[in-house]
């Protein structure tokens, strides 16, 4: 097969891929789940003029000129609604959050305020509607608060419970299985040998699995040996949606994978990509099962998942939006220019400056330098030095930004 795209190779990876089938749940157990739904607002928001400060409910037109002086008449509470109305030359004690008495049309803090006995002395001016939120301010009964593939984050999450969605439907969680080759790579508390590594595959790939919505339903580690590379696919696409494998993807006399997969009946759409770092780059399916071959060098493992993966999990989670945030930012540093393949770079996104970093690295295994960026830049191939002020995309992970 001959190299593909980037374009391309997410064209084949996305055709005819739905989300999951939606289930109900009580809306606790839904936190991180994606709506199947929208969620629509059952009441107004707030459902009363609502009071902003704790002071004094009161007519504007009773304050042209300050001071003035009001006559206390009652009070009212966060919970509690207040029968009387306001008249000329009249104020109601208000805490925040209590419904605002008929008559009145503005809130004086206590800051601004002196009490004599049974009345007030208001030193400043107010205006109409001065620290009061209308009634439907936030949103009216029957508007959509939140929309259909939107992931119940923390925030939307408490605003779903703000609008008694007790049960919500949500997308099924994508079940993925995580194998990783190769004789040099050892488990997490094994010391490695002399020409040995430990694997880190696993754990950046099923992290990243996870934050595409996911559950990682199993791991493994397999030596480069064709017999037991085949008997770990059969065991571990068992009731899973995607699996992905790391390693043994290239044209070394070692590199099974490919060929394993092939003779499990897995129908191949394509094997490498114009991609830097990361060009070995398989994918098929067997039925409704997508298979994800990567390369096994652990910066060409992540970004290949980061670029690939991730969007496939998403639009299996039923996410609206698959593929990460991206923005187009000028450097702040100079950099060498590419070679003749589309290049991701990790890259330090500086916010007060409101610029971009690349981070240097020793190559596609340097994890250590990788780590250090927060973004991920994409640099177009065979273009020229970069100069500071050049403008470069940058791909955000948008849930580290929003709650």
């Amino acid at each position: 097969m001959s190299w593909i795209s980037i374009d391309e190779a997410l064209e084949h990876i996305l055709k005819d891929v739905t989300a999951l089938e939606p289930e109900s749940v009580p809306l606790p157990a839904a936190a991180g789940c994606v709506l199947a739904q929208d969620i629509v607002a059952d009441r107004d928001q707030p459902g009363f003029n609502r009071a902003m400060m704790d002071g004094f409910a009161l007519r504007s037109e009773d304050i042209q000129e300050a001071p003035a002086t009001l006559s206390v008449v009652g009070e009212v509470a966060a919970g509690d609604v207040s029968n009387q109305r306001i008249e000329s030359g009249q104020a109601i004690r208000i805490m925040t959050g209590a419904p605002v008495p008929d008559g009145a049309d503005a809130i004086q803090m206590f800051e601004n305020t002196r009490v004599s006995g049974d009345q007030v002395i208001v030193e400043k001016a107010v205006r109409a509607g001065q620290h009061i939120a209308p009634r439907g301010q936030e949103i009216r009964a029957g508007e959509v608060a939140i929309e259909k593939g939107s992931v119940l984050t923390t925030t939307r999450l408490g605003l779903a419970w703000s609008m008694g969605a007790s049960e919500v439907q949500v997308y099924g969680e994508p079940r993925v299985a995580v194998l990783t080759t190769g004789n040099e790579l050892v488990e997490l508390t094994a010391t490695p040998g002399p020409a040995q590594i430990r694997d880190s595959n696993r754990a950046t790939i099923g992290d990243l699995a996870i934050r595409g919505g996911a559950a990682v339903v199993g791991t493994d580690l397999v030596p480069d040996d064709k017999a037991e590379i085949r008997r770990a696919i059969r065991r571990s696409r068992k009731g899973v949606h995607v699996l992905v494998l790391s390693g043994g993807i290239s044209a070394g006399d070692y590199d099974y994978v490919a060929e394993c997969l092939e003779e499990e009946r897995v129908e191949a759409r394509f094997y490498k990509v114009n991609i830097k770092p990361g060009k070995p780059l398989w994918y098929g399916r067997r039925g409704k099962l997508h298979v994800l071959g990567l390369p096994g060098n652990p910066v060409s493992s992540f970004v290949t998942a980061r670029i690939f993966l991730l969007p496939l999990l998403r639009r299996l989670a039923g996410r609206s939006r698959i593929h990460d945030l991206r923005l187009s930012m000028p450097l702040l540093e100079a950099f060498k220019g590419t070679g003749s393949r589309p290049t991701f770079q990790p890259a330090i996104v500086d916010w007060e400056q409101q610029g971009v970093r690349l981070v240097k690295t020793h190559g596609s295994g340097d994890l250590n330098f990788f780590s250090h960026g927060n973004s991920l830049a994409f640099l177009p191939p065979n273009h020229a030095d970069f100069e500071v002020g050049d403008k470069i995309d940058v791909l955000i992970d948008e849930e580290s930004l929003v709650g």
